[in-house]
């Protein structure tokens, strides 16, 4: 850590003005911690970045996806068949955004003559289609699209089947990997937004504040891209993406390693914004439900005190060895299901309350065993669990305040006042 963030009405008020541009995607205590990643002096041109970061949530991918698509269709008769092909491993960006595509209005009303494909291989009576459609998330550099045109077998494919009316649609594409395209391929037409290069000379957003604050951006991006290694040697630092590409943009289902490393670059020392893999972002979620804080309203809804709950049930003996107990343990996340086990609900019901999933309160389970608390086939709870609920709720009778009612909220209309106090009067 290079810095402590400092609270003041000013830096607050900064952190609440950038969790609406990145679309509510990101926890402040998120933002907050990869700031302190930079030196203090660094932190105004890291919030700098930030400022004109482009996040794609779910919702927006799907609309963006669908005012794409129904500009290119315009441009096709409502008889002609096309291919849909998502290009590159199945798995890989391009595939996965099918499913959105397939849920727009666009594509539904067109669905009839359309054919979604991941290999043109496959495809029967390819001479009855006029038109396929190269379909992407992004495209940063170009070059994976470029390589997977000759190297994949499809340009020679379609010049065999006479299909000439080429496009390429994609949610975002940078301006270098769309000049990239056209020019090798000037028979293909681009339908996506177009985003340039941050510190491009001529179209750099950051253009927008100030010439200082172009320089001093890019030298951050440079000074800490520099120290994170995010690829193989020799080439293991990427301070400007892949290709230089310098993109300034996220999806929610992962981040393109165009895009500045310092966003998505993850060390020991670096902790990332927006990781570039979905399944680290999952991992993420499920760390989340593990935190103190995540059960904090429900169980002070439900009576529980946690504090006295967490201490009852940490004294506990555990089965396992110190290095796994260490890892596994959320005593407070399993307080909360013993004590709704106890009120006799059942499991799909406290999944629902606590907001986890059956993997979840599995583990939770295999916690509450290892201290004795429920039997092993996790269906009963112990003469040692039900003991200890009884000591949590006394111990919660005896600290529990005065309740916030509205009856005792009312202004009284009487205040007593001593008529002497300390001998004085």
């Amino acid at each position: 850590m290079r810095s402590t963030y400092k609270y003041t009405e000013d830096s607050i008020r900064q952190i609440e003005y950038l969790i609406p541009r990145l679309k509510y995607s990101l926890y402040p205590t998120k933002i907050i911690k990869w700031l302190e990643n930079f030196d203090e002096s660094d932190v105004p041109f890291a919030l700098d970045i930030l400022r004109i970061f482009e996040y794609i949530s779910f919702p927006e991918f799907m609309s963006r996806l669908d005012s794409l698509l129904k500009e290119l269709l315009k441009e096709i008769p409502k008889e002609d068949k096309i291919i849909v092909f998502p290009y590159g491993k199945v798995g890989k960006s391009g595939t996965l955004v099918t499913y959105p595509l397939r849920n727009t209005t666009a594509f539904k009303k067109r669905s009839t003559n359309i054919l979604l494909s991941h290999d043109f291989e496959y495809i029967e009576s390819p001479e009855q289609y006029k038109h396929i459609i190269f379909l992407d998330d992004f495209i940063g550099s170009g070059k994976t699209f470029c390589d997977e045109f000759e190297s994949s077998g499809i340009k020679n494919w379609l010049t065999k089947y006479k299909i000439k009316n080429i496009y390429l649609l994609s949610a975002i594409i940078m301006n270098d990997g769309k000049k990239k395209i056209e020019t090798n391929y000037a028979n293909i037409t681009i339908v996506s937004e177009v985003r340039h290069n941050l510190f491009d000379d001529k179209f750099s957003p950051y253009k927008a504040f100030s010439n200082d604050t172009f320089k001093s951006v890019r030298a951050i991006v440079n000074k800490y891209g520099n120290k994170i290694p995010v690829n193989r040697p020799p080439n293991q630092f990427l301070p400007m993406g892949y290709e230089n590409s310098a993109s300034s943009i996220a999806f929610f289902h992962g981040t393109p390693n165009n895009t500045i490393s310092l966003i998505w670059g993850k060390t020991k020392d670096w902790n990332s914004l927006y990781p570039r893999r979905a399944d680290v972002r999952m991992s993420e979620a499920r760390e989340l439900k593990k935190e103190i804080n995540y059960y904090l309203s429900i169980c002070d809804k439900l009576g529980i005190n946690l504090t006295s709950g967490i201490n009852l049930i940490g004294e506990r003996p555990d089965m396992r060895q110190d290095s796994t107990k260490k890892i596994r343990e959320q005593n407070h996340a399993a307080i909360t299901l013993l004590f709704l086990k106890n009120k006799g609900y059942e499991n799909i019901f406290i999944c629902q309350i606590l907001g986890i999933t059956r993997e979840e309160i599995r583990y939770l389970y295999i916690e509450l065993k290892n201290k004795g608390l429920v039997t092993n086939n996790f269906r009963t709870i112990t003469n040692e669990g039900k003991s200890l609920l009884f000591k949590l709720s006394r111990v919660t009778k005896s600290k529990k305040i005065r309740n916030e009612t509205e009856n005792n909220l009312i202004i009284k209309k009487y205040l007593y006042l001593p008529k002497m106090f300390k001998g004085l009067t």
